[in-house]
């Protein structure tokens, strides 16, 4: 049996146009991708990992913005509590230890926030470099399906719209959904993010 006759009695669902002429049996989670190519769908893949990495990485830097608007309020509570028993306590004996007892906490509060501050930035500055990076990725995934279109319903725009390709939506989920199930938060391995 020729590979054209085995592929054709294949479930149309579980085949994908490789490009070559002839369709592959592929596993049935990859009916969510017809009529995307097997390299469209690595391509596909490897968007929807780098997503997710970039979405995980945005999480975590509004997690750290909170954690310096926290850190703030506590050293304004400490320091409002600390001058009104300074204050209480400026006739008192021993008051000039009650001051440099507040300046040794203050500063280590002080230094703390100044450590999540750089972190932010640093953070800032790495999330920055992996928008560019999923900003080529999805150019070039583009580029390369509206190349590929095996439906005819492609055209190529001016606008970069992953959207408007056949089977994108459906594929790119399962991806990403698969990256969502692979990740950190969800206790089942870690996922294929970008690391610059």
């Amino acid at each position: 049996m020729s590979a054209e006759a085995s592929a054709s009695t294949a479930s149309p669902d579980v085949a994908i146009a490789s490009g070559s002429g002839f369709t592959i049996p592929l596993n049935p989670y990859m009916a969510d991708c017809h009529p995307i190519t097997f390299e469209g769908i690595q391509m596909i893949r490897s968007y929807a990992d780098s997503k997710h990495g970039f979405d995980n990485a945005k999480k975590q830097r509004i997690l750290k913005k909170q954690e310096i608007i926290n850190q703030k309020k506590r050293i304004k509570g400490l320091k409002e509590q600390l001058d009104y028993l300074l204050d209480q306590a400026k006739d008192s004996p021993g008051s000039e230890d009650l001051d440099e007892g507040f300046h040794s906490i203050s500063s280590k509060y002080v230094r703390r926030l100044r450590a999540l501050e750089k972190e932010l930035k640093k953070f800032s500055k790495k999330l920055e470099e992996m928008r560019k990076v999923l900003a080529v990725l999805k150019s070039e995934l583009y580029d390369y399906l509206v190349k590929h279109d095996t439906t005819g319903l492609v055209a190529a725009g001016s606008t970069v719209d992953l959207k408007s390709i056949p089977g994108f939506d459906k594929c790119f989920d399962y991806f990403y959904n698969r990256s969502l199930q692979r990740s950190p938060q969800s206790g089942h391995g870690s996922a294929k993010a970008i690391r610059l």
